[in-house]
C-alpha cells in the first residue's frame, strides 16, 4: 500500500490502517505527528481477533539523508533516543579532504560509498559541481547540517566560519543587546557588540 504522507492531515489517512510494518521513505520530509501515528498502526495485522497468529515481526523502517540539527529526527537520534529505536548512518558519497586555497572544503568521492555499482561513472564528482559546501555536506556527505534553500538574508554567511564551535559566554565588560521581532513567529536574539574587535557576538536566541 503506497500512501502520500507529506502533509500533516495525513495523520487522518493512517488512523484506520491495520498493518504489519511501515516503511517511511525520505523520513525527514515528514512531520512528527505522521510518524507518531504510523508507530501506532503497525503490529495490528494479522489480528488475533480473527483466530490467526500474531506477527513474527512488526515495526517501522525509515530512510533519508542526514537532517538539519534543529530537526525532530536529529533530536531523536542524538539527544533523546526512544527505547527500542535504532539509528544507522551509512557512509556518504563524498568525504572531506582538506581545504581549497579559496577557503572552501575540498571534497572527494568516497570509494566505500553504498550502491556505487548501480550508479553512473563519476556520479558523485558530477554532483559536486555548482553546489555550496553546506548543501554538499547534507546531501552528498550525509552529515548533519543546515542546507540553505531560497535567498538567504546574509549571503556571505558560512556556517563553519561564522558559527562558534563551542557555546559563547557573555563578556561582563559589554552591555547585552536584545534584538526582538514581534511578527507572526516572535523571536529574540541575545547579542553583544565587542567594540575592541568590531564584532557582533550572538550568545543565544529565543
Amino acid at each position: 500500500v503506497f500512501l502520500a504522507l507529506d502533509r500533516e492531515d495525513a495523520v487522518r489517512k493512517l488512523r484506520g490502517y491495520q498493518v504489519t510494518g511501515v516503511w517511511l521513505s525520505e523520513m525527514k520530509e515528514l512531520v512528527k505527528p505522521v510518524v507518531d501515528m504510523a508507530d501506532l498502526r503497525h503490529g495490528r495485522y494479522p489480528t488475533l481477533a480473527d483466530g490467526g497468529v500474531e506477527c513474527t515481526w512488526h515495526g517501522m523502517l525509515g530512510d533519508c539523508n542526514a537532517p538539519d540539527e534543529d530537526h525532530w529526527l536529529y533530536k531523536l537520534a542524538e539527544e533523546q533516543r526512544p527505547e527500542g529505536w535504532a539509528f544507522f548512518r551509512q557512509p556518504g558519497g563524498v568525504l572531506r579532504a582538506g581545504t581549497t586555497p579559496e577557503g572552501r572544503v575540498h571534497w572527494q568521492p568516497n570509494p566505500d560509498a553504498e550502491n556505487l555499482a548501480n550508479l553512473p561513472e563519476g556520479y558523485y564528482s558530477r554532483g559536486l559541481q555548482g553546489k555550496a559546501d553546506d548543501w554538499i555536506a547534507v546531501n552528498l556527505a550525509n552529515e548533519y547540517g543546515f542546507a540553505v534553500d531560497g535567498k538567504p538574508v546574509h549571503p556571505e554567511y558560512v556556517d563553519h566560519v561564522h558559527c562558534a564551535p563551542l557555546p559563547l559566554e557573555a563578556d561582563k565588560h559589554y552591555q547585552l543587546i536584545l534584538g526582538v521581532d514581534f511578527g507572526r513567529t516572535p523571536a529574540a536574539a541575545i547579542c553583544q557588540y565587542l567594540t575592541a574587535l568590531g564584532r557582533w557576538m550572538i550568545l543565544d536566541e529565543l
